[in-house]
């Protein structure tokens, strides 16, 4: 950990990471109150999630080929200051007094549009500033500043839009996303050795992401198994209100503290890796994580308390990162330098598809069978999958590369 403190381009990665994640969960909190206070109709607000994450699965699709011809550096920084100027906009209608909700939804598909360059383009990127001895815990610190994000900026733009005017906080926010592109500019470029003067057609560069899963088999359905979380995910999230109101007999205040029950789970679990050394072989801590996640979901469907229905969403969260993040270090190990952005934008997509599916799927079941059932049901779509993976002769891979990874001289 002292060797990644002492790094200063990974300290301004970590910053940018945090300046990413609040504009992510801020721009989304902000067009959605807007939007809210303009119409008053919550089919709205649903309408601009919908929206939103659409905008993010046409992104993946589009600039998986053509993140591996950029510096990892400038598409970092081009993400930021292009996220900056995007919120110009609702800014210059907020103080002319023309805001109105087609602005909002403009906005909204920007956003979703770029959004998604910037954590592929930085898991890529760190492998040209950190040793691989030290992913682990460098992936872990990533992802604890995210999940603060997560956890704190709803809370903290509500708070300042009670104090403030919604421009002024968006200001702030223009603010803050372009000194964090400023402040990428000091970072080295990305090491670049493998880059060819050659290059292939979108289609070409998509197929060949595409061609890692199928030539690898291992990631292939490592790849399905971050669909049915992400499924899973989908459809909980917009569930968790009327849960917590009708199952629970809560009320808005215990509402909020399960919402962001799953953000302090990840957190938890992201500072728990970052200080933790492997304890047994990775297949043992990936599948054994989705498993334990799954049993989480299961058990909430029989839950009738708001403490226990709490702590089994904060359990849920911790068991999801813990699989996230030794996931994401070994496609930083594993993955050509050459076609690693292209491969970490297409499992992006694999895993936005599935958040959308499970949102729609998980109402209609819930409309049908009821709540219980339905967090039932979740838990068995995520732990039939590992017990499927778990009998995978492509999976006893994880365990070799634990060995190698333990026998190989640090760089």
């Amino acid at each position: 950990m002292n060797e990644l403190i002492k790094n200063k381009s990974f300290l301004l990665i970590v910053f940018g990471q945090g300046s990413s994640g609040l504009g992510n969960t801020f721009s989304v909190f902000i067009m959605s109150w807007l939007l809210y206070d303009l119409t008053g109709s919550i089919f709205a607000m649903g309408t601009i999630w919908f929206v939103y994450v659409t905008s993010m699965i046409i992104c993946h699709i589009i600039s998986g080929p053509y993140l591996d011809r950029y510096d990892k550096k400038y598409i970092m920084i081009f993400s930021e200051w292009m996220k900056a100027l995007i919120f110009v906009l609702p800014f210059i209608s907020l103080i002319s007094g023309n805001l109105t909700a087609e602005i909002l939804y403009i906005v909204v598909i920007l956003l979703g549009l770029i959004e998604p360059l910037f954590r592929p383009a930085c898991m890529s990127y760190l492998t040209s500033i950190i040793k691989e001895k030290n992913l682990l815990k460098a992936n872990a610190t990533l992802e604890s500043v995210l999940q603060i994000m997560m956890v704190v900026g709803p809370s903290l733009g509500g708070l300042l839009i009670g104090i403030f005017k919604p421009e002024t906080v968006i200001f702030t926010l223009i603010i803050v996303l372009t000194f964090s592109g400023v402040m990428l500019l000091f970072v080295p470029k990305e090491n670049r050795s493998w880059v060819t003067e050659e290059r292939s057609s979108w289609f070409s560069e998509f197929k060949e992401g595409l061609n890692f899963f199928k030539q690898n088999r291992l990631f292939l359905w490592i790849a399905g198994l971050i669909f049915f979380v992400n499924l899973g995910s989908g459809a909980t999230q917009p569930m968790l209100l009327p849960f917590v109101l009708e199952v629970l007999n809560g009320n808005s205040l215990q509402y909020g503290f399960i919402s962001s029950g799953v953000a302090f789970g990840m957190l938890l679990g992201s500072l728990l890796v970052s200080h933790l050394r492997k304890i047994g072989s990775l297949k043992l801590i990936m599948l054994g994580a989705l498993t334990l996640s799954g049993f989480c979901l299961m058990w909430i469907g029989s839950v009738s308390e708001f403490y226990l229905a709490f702590s089994l969403i904060l359990l849920y969260g911790l068991f999801i990162v813990t699989f996230n993040i030794n996931n994401t270090t070994l496609y930083q190990q594993r993955v050509p330098a050459n076609i690693r952005g292209r491969v970490f934008l297409v499992r992006g997509l694999l895993a936005r598809i599935g958040i959308p599916v499970g949102a729609i799927i998980g109402a209609l079941i819930a409309e049908f069978i009821g709540f219980r059932s339905l967090f039932m049901l979740l838990g068995a779509l995520t732990i039939i999958p590992c017990i499927i993976a778990w009998n995978l002769p492509s999976f006893n891979q994880l365990n070799s590369y634990k060995e190698q990874d333990e026998n190989k001289v640090s760089i």
